[in-house]
């Protein structure tokens, strides 16, 4: 459609008018992005147990905070860096001059890692992922993040940036999130853990596997949807997008191409990503992904690979993108497994034959594979701790498919893969330690207690386990600094026999099969299925798959069950277990990524190669928290609302306290993301004020202060009648709540109770006492919900509950100010059709009045006013939202629409006024809303409008509206 704009435009100057319209509007959206962030930068907590104590390591470009145990981990961390340093930083050409901050954390077996832009720092979790790589953790982490931390410099350190660095500190560098597409920012990244090693996800099949199914399929879709994606199909995302159209770039452009793109974008007053790469290499980044994706399909074509004909498949061509993973044998006919799609949460269904599909329940995300064993389907799940959003643990559950119920089997353990044996009493599960120890252990069927337990061979991180038949044998395919290997472990004398010496290919899912393993690899460019013979070690193709074939298992009878790509997911399929005993594969020569190997030779590194035996040892000092309680790296030169993250807003705030105006913010964020501190000066309306405030997250109850001085004359209330004192307006808050959360992989639950005192020096007359008071006022309140995860279609959660309670008075003055209090219930259920769904809700609220009224605490029916004050409101609301289409169209450059969605609604209230007459308040009406990413942004804006009608007042309106989600 841009191609047909364009022969409509009369003159090129015409069609650059628009252009530097779009651009001018991804300025303002990426100044609006920084505003947002700004005032929430704040909220980036990620807190430890109070109980954690910390040491540093500094070296010469890095400093390291650690949890005390984990000294050998830092070290380890320390010299992989810095050994890395020169090498991800010199493509880019940016060496950060100052020590990069690093904190590691230990309590989270959730594998992540990020790197925030303001403070700038960045934060990993030491628990390896189990799957993704065959690089180890630490060294993946170092290509990747620390590839975050040369791009954000690289960025913030030339141009308008750097000059923007001095009046907003690391706020500047958010910027970046306007200006830079994600794609660039993890694509990159992506393709530094790829260039940098023997691995990375670029020589992982699996990764570009849909593009690889969709392309050779002439599945093709429009740029923006390859872009920013949709919700009718499954497009890969900025990882992969990225990865290919960065690799790509360079292949074709050389290694510096992205490079002089971010300083030639930086040349100009106003920096544009886009523009800076069509003056470096005259292509745009449409004709990059068109080229991008041409390459693949070529390259992808002439290997000319065709599905085996041995194959039947048991699930049809969905017409919306589906993924079947895990599947088993349950019976003769009968396969369970999990499904996977848009509209959804992951769910286990059963495939009965001809009977067709059967749900058996909805489990959610789950932490890795799922297991069979006698009747039962289990998985693993990552479970947030209570309290503390930097540690978690793993739950073992199971559905039982004889009382078709999900049940717990083991709780708050540190256990990362399991295996069952057909005919044994016990089951194997890898465990990772928080010493960073990795161990076999072996536990009791029936009771699931620990029998022994059998640190891996160097300390290497378990990918897949398998137990054989009789439980006597245990095999594990493990990741070591030397790559990936499939080893065989004897619990009953702890000896290891490797089947497979270490590699730098992967070998997963595995499991036994008589007297051999079969397991999947990308060891030939494409996932398939092996087999090998632990009698005659050699390794034989069981599949050869066009597109992949994954997550297989097995019946008695000799037939496979796997998960096959194809253009709309992955399909079930059965075949059997046929292979030529005369020809094996050789492992040891694995297939070449070309795109991969293009740009490993654009690099003179390979971190699997650095030497980590003799290395230096660095002197570790303890790390206080009180010492460094305070790190000042943001400011802006105006004042911004001091405290954003308000638990329960004061009855008396002012509303200036929260906007934009003349003055100065500095904030202070620690290293460890637990306390926020923030001082500022405000000049408005000829009146001075200052601000302070500070929010403290490492206790078990968050304690937050604020505090306003200046800014006008305080108050003087006489009844009804408001006068202006003679003093500098002052006012503080205290607040204490507990953010207590019970989520797990279906559940969003949590409840948060919150205690809050105000004082300000604004006077009420008392006329028991003939004189002026000063109020002070409590607020107590409480907060709990429980709700279904949503899927990436859902509008409403498709089940839900949140209670609200509030009760609000002033206790040393009763004379004056009597209380309110009010509650609200909300409940989600499902619609009529798949992602339609209602909202019901209920609330009350009372107050008993003295001299003084408090306003409402909750909200009037929509689209009437809300700054009446009653002695008692009850309201009735009623929501129907429900998606009308997904269009995935283009406008051209102005707007790629993904979704259309309507809510319909109905409030009702019966408010008793302060003059003790009632009222009947009424509002309906719809609305109509777009899902959009308007000039190809990066982050989805929400744009419609309210069609409405009110009573008492009659109205009948129609009222735009807006929301942008990141």
């Amino acid at each position: 459609m841009t191609r047909t704009l364009k022969i409509r435009m009369k003159n090129r100057k015409k069609a650059n008018k628009i252009l530097s319209h779009a651009n001018m509007f991804k300025i303002f959206a990426g100044f609006v992005h920084f505003m947002l962030a700004t005032a929430f930068a704040s909220a980036q907590n990620y807190d430890e147990p109070t109980a954690v104590k910390w040491n540093r390591i500094e070296t010469s470009h890095f400093k390291i905070v650690y949890p005390r145990e984990t000294d050998s981990t830092a070290q380890r961390y320390a010299n992989i860096l810095e050994k890395a340093y020169g090498h991800v930083s010199r493509s880019l050409n940016s060496y950060y001059k100052k020590t990069v901050p690093l904190v590691l954390h230990n309590s989270d077996l959730n594998s992540n890692a990020w790197v925030s832009f303001a403070p700038r720092q960045m934060n990993f979790m030491t628990a390896p992922i189990n799957h993704l790589y065959v690089t180890p953790w630490d060294k993946s982490l170092a290509l990747h993040e620390f590839r975050h931390y040369v791009q954000i410099s690289k960025y913030s350190s030339q141009g308008i940036l750097k000059f923007a660095s001095y009046l907003f500190g690391d706020y500047a560098s958010v910027a970046w999130a306007g200006i830079v597409p994600d794609w660039f920012f993890e694509g990159d990244a992506t393709l530094s853990e790829t260039s940098m090693s023997n691995s990375g996800r670029g020589r992982m099949p699996f990764f570009l596997a849909e593009y690889r199914a969709y392309l050779l399929s002439d599945k093709n879709f429009s740029y923006d949807k390859w872009l920013h994606g949709s919700y009718k199909d499954f497009i890969p995302n900025a990882y992969a997008y990225g990865y290919v159209q960065t690799a790509y770039a360079r292949k074709r452009f050389g290694a510096d191409v992205w490079e002089k793109t971010l300083t030639r974008a930086q040349a100009k007053s106003i920096p544009f990503f886009g523009r800076g790469f069509r003056k470096v290499t005259k292509t745009s980044l449409k004709e990059l992904q068109r080229e991008s994706f041409e390459y693949l399909k070529n390259s992808w074509e002439t290997e000319n690979r065709q599905n085996d004909e041995n194959v039947k498949y048991i699930t049809d061509d969905e017409k919306n993108y589906t993924k079947y993973l895990y599947p088993y044998f349950i019976g003769n006919d009968s396969i369970v497994a999990v499904k996977h799609n848009l509209k959804n949460i992951p769910s286990l269904v059963v495939i009965e034959g001809n009977a067709g599909e059967k749900h058996l329940a909805d489990i959610g995300y789950y932490s890795d594979r799922i297991y069979f064993d006698s009747n039962r389907i289990y998985w693993i799940e990552n479970i947030r701790d209570v309290r503390w959003t930097a540690k978690s643990s793993n739950t073992v559950r199971f559905y039982d498919l004889n009382s078709g119920r999900i049940k717990t089997a083991l709780t708050h353990t540190r256990y990362r893969a399991l295996a069952f044996g057909n005919n044994a009493e016990t089951l194997a599960a890898a465990e990772y330690t928080a010493d960073d120890k990795n161990f076999i252990c072996i536990l009791d069927k029936n009771r699931f207690t620990e029998t022994c337990r059998i640190q891996t061979p160097d300390n290497a991180t378990v990918v897949s386990l398998a137990v054989s038949e009789h439980g006597n044998i245990v095999a594990a395919s493990l990741l070591s600094d030397a790559g990936m290997s499939l080893q065989t472990l004897d619990p009953a004398n702890g000896k290891w026999d490797i089947l497979i010496d270490s590699l730098f290919t992967d070998i997963a899912n595995i499991s036994f099969y008589a007297e051999n393993i079969i397991f999947n690899s990308g060891f030939d460019g494409v996932d398939n299925l092996y087999l090998i013979s632990t009698k005659t070690r050699k390794t034989h193709r069981l599949t050869n798959s066009k597109f992949g074939t994954v997550a297989a298992s097995h019946n008695k009878n000799g037939y496979l069950t796997c998960s096959e790509y194809y253009s709309n997911g992955l399909r079930l399929a059965i075949r059997k277990i046929a292979f030529d005993k005369n020809a094996s594969v050789d492992l040891m020569q694995p297939y070449k990524f070309e795109l991969a190997e293009v740009v490993a030779a654009q690099e003179n590194f390979v971190i699997d190669t650095i030497d980590l035996k003799n290395v230096k040892t660095y002197s570790t000092k303890s790390y206080g928290k009180t010492a460094n309680l305070f790190r000042v790296r943001n400011w802006l030169p105006f004042y911004a609302g001091i405290n954003p993250e308000k638990t329960i807003a004061s009855f008396y705030d002012s509303d200036d306290d929260d906007k934009l105006s003349l003055g100065a913010t500095v904030v202070s964020q620690n290293l460890l993301g637990n306390a926020t501190a923030r001082l500022a000066y405000s000049y408005r309306s000829g009146y001075s004020a200052v601000h302070a405030g500070f929010t403290y997250t490492g206790w078990f109850p968050v304690i937050s202060i604020e505090g306003h001085y200046g800014g006008g004359k305080n108050f003087l209330i006489n009844g009804g009648n408001t006068g202006i004192g003679n003093e500098n307006k002052f006012n503080m808050e205290a607040a204490m709540y507990i953010p207590f959360v019970f989520s797990n992989s279906r559940h969003v639950r949590g409840i948060t109770p919150v205690i809050q005192f105000s004082v300000s020096n604004s006077k009420y007359f008392a006329p028991a006492h003939l004189s002026m008071c000063r109020a002070n006022l409590a607020e107590y309140g409480i907060n709990a919900y429980a709700y279904r995860q949503l899927s990436k279609a859902d509008i409403f959660p498709k089940w839900g509950l949140i209670f609200n309670l509030q009760f609000k008075n002033s206790p040393f003055d009763t004379e004056n100010f009597g209380n309110i209090y009010g509650g609200k219930f909300t409940a989600y259920i499902p619609g009529l059709f798949a992602n339609h769904g209602f909202r019901l809700s209920a609330s009350h609220q009372q107050q008993d009045i003295k001299r003084y009224i408090y306003s409402v605490i909750y909200d009037f029916p929509r689209e009437t006013n809300n700054n009446l004050a009653s002695k008692k409101l009850n309201m009735l609301s009623a929501d129907y939202a429900f998606p009308v289409a997904y269009p995935d169209v283009n406008l051209g450059a102005l707007a790629y629409i993904t979704r259309i969605r309507a809510n319909l609604f109905y409030d009702f209230a019966v408010t008793k006024n302060l003059n003790g007459s009632k009222s009947n308040i009424y509002a309906f009406g719809a609305d109509i809303l777009f899902d959009a990413y308007w000039f190809r942004m990066d982050y989805p804006v929400t744009l419609g409008f309210r069609l409405y009608k009110t009573n008492p007042e009659n109205n009948t309106g129609i009222r735009l509206m807006a929301a942008i989600s990141f």
